[in-house]
């Protein structure tokens, strides 16, 4: 991996490299964007607690491996028997065997020649979260599903992984998320499901509906709701009146509208 050339920047900072039964904890405000190696550990438990760029894991059997918002590539080679959270522009795996992977990906994952993976929706918070996923410009909504792998919903151990004094100073705590939980097609029943649409504009809106959407309602597994699947999406005239029928040429105005308010403002 390259660094750039900031004359500023210590290598050693973004790299953890063959550790044995050690914790490393990089807090928010230390990588600040920067790429992050990690490489050859065995029983080590790893937390970027940050925003960052691409992230290549390489090697690792027996770890805990937490990774913030990362807004180009996370690529896991060569790993086995860990567990793995993260936030992720793009997920990639090769030759992987035996892994927890709590994930949210803003494109479809990429996993090759890996074997007993199992995925499960990503649901951490930490303090300072929300402000990453800004500065990242990851839209929570915007979540791509790994149909066809083993989706299981128990939650991932990496609380009990964290220092006692990190994790009081961060605030990390799990099934509390931010991003919404999204239990894919498989959990879907049929007959009994709901389609909304929310503009782009009300993006707000759209969170609050998917957080709503997964409040336990008494312990009644039958009527709890489920958010089956969310997605940011262009809508096509030809779309529109699938989905709004009559109304479409209602909705195909609105964003037109939007379009054009918009250029009109820019300076």
């Amino acid at each position: 991996m390259t660094f750039g050339k900031d004359p500023t920047l210590n290598r050693v900072d973004y790299i953890v490299s063959k550790q044995t039964d050690a914790t490393v904890v990089k807090r928010p405000g230390t990588i600040n964007g920067q790429q992050f190696l990690i490489e050859d550990c065995r029983g080590t438990n790893v937390f970027v607690l940050d925003q960052c760029t691409s992230v290549q894991i390489d090697e690792c059997h027996g770890c805990t491996i937490f990774i913030g918002p990362c807004t180009a590539s996370l690529f896991v080679r060569n790993c086995s028997n860990s567990t793995l959270v993260c936030l992720v522009q793009q997920f990639r795996t090769r030759d992987c065997v035996n892994m927890d992977i709590a994930l949210f990906s803003t494109t479809a994952p990429i996993i090759e020649s890996s074997a007993k993976l199992r995925i499960r929706p990503f649901a951490s918070a930490y303090m300072g979260l929300q402000h990453q996923l800004d500065a990242a410009k990851f839209n929570v909504v915007h979540h791509i599903q790994v149909e066809e792998w083993h989706i299981v919903m128990e939650c991932v151990d990496v609380l009990s992984k964290l220092p006692p004094q990190v994790l009081a100073d961060v605030g990390y705590v799990e099934d509390s998320s931010i991003v919404p939980l999204v239990l894919g097609l498989p959990a879907r029943v049929p007959d009994k499901v709901v389609f909304v649409c929310v503009s782009t504009g009300n993006s707000e809106v759209a969170r609050q509906l998917a957080t709503h959407a997964t409040v336990d309602t008494g312990g009644n597994h039958e009527t709890t709701p489920k958010l089956i699947q969310t997605r940011q999406f262009r809508v096509s005239p030809v779309q529109a009146k699938t989905l709004f029928g009559k109304q479409a040429a209602s909705h195909i105005k609105v964003r037109q509208d939007t379009k054009r308010h918009r250029k009109q403002s820019k300076p």
